[in-house]
């Protein structure tokens, strides 16, 4: 196979705050999904299969997109962006034993039915996100999932490392997120009463 690009971006910097506080520490139960830059292969950190890693080494490696950041050394191996085997990485939690689990999938369309520019793409990840759905439901988990609909879609726009959209993509995301608690037994399904949803 042949090795995923690299990428001219060094992140390394952007983890030493986390490493200073956390350490060699892991939450328990987290799980960060990477993958081999050598040969596609996921691994999913926090496993105790996986690689001994440090927790900010496992975050910075989730983040090194292929051709544009670095990859991530972890024990002498190479690691990039969870995201090459999938955008949401969900059906690792299938054998976790886990009663609920809620997805947040930023790069699908609700319902797969975005158009434009990037509706390919967000229509193949909603397909994608849809399998790995299953198979937590053929496990016995309930699954709740949250994928951006049109007005967030219009914020994030088709520039998707653009910080300056920030504060925009944060406010449609929490209006979409609260018509949706509101309008569908979600919040029923998590046991939260309405009256404690607030318009913020």
């Amino acid at each position: 196979m042949t090795l995923l690009p690299r990428g001219r971006i060094d992140i390394s910097e952007r983890a030493r705050g986390l490493d200073e506080h956390i350490g060699g520490r892991w939450p328990d139960g987290l799980r960060i999904c990477a993958v081999r830059r050598s040969d596609g292969g996921r691994v999913v950190f926090g496993r105790v299969e996986a690689p001994p890693a440090r927790l900010a080494a496992a975050v910075l490696a989730s983040c090194a997109i292929p051709g544009y950041f670095q990859p991530v050394d972890i024990g002498g191996t190479d690691y990039v962006d969870g995201g090459v085997h999938s955008a949401t990485n969900a059906d690792v939690l299938r054998s976790e034993g886990l009663d609920v689990v809620i997805v947040v999938s930023s790069m699908s369309a609700a319902q797969g039915s975005a158009n434009g520019a990037d509706g390919w793409l967000r229509r193949t990840v909603h397909r994608r996100m849809e399998r790995e759905l299953a198979r937590l439901r053929e496990a016995g988990v309930a699954v709740i999932s949250l994928e951006p609909g049109a007005g967030a879609r219009r914020a994030m726009g088709l520039r998707a490392m653009a910080q300056d959209r920030s504060p925009r993509v944060i406010l449609a995301a929490y209006e979409e997120t609260r018509e949706l608690i509101l309008t569908t037994p979600l919040v029923a399904s998590l046991g939260c009463p309405p009256a404690a949803v607030s318009a913020g």
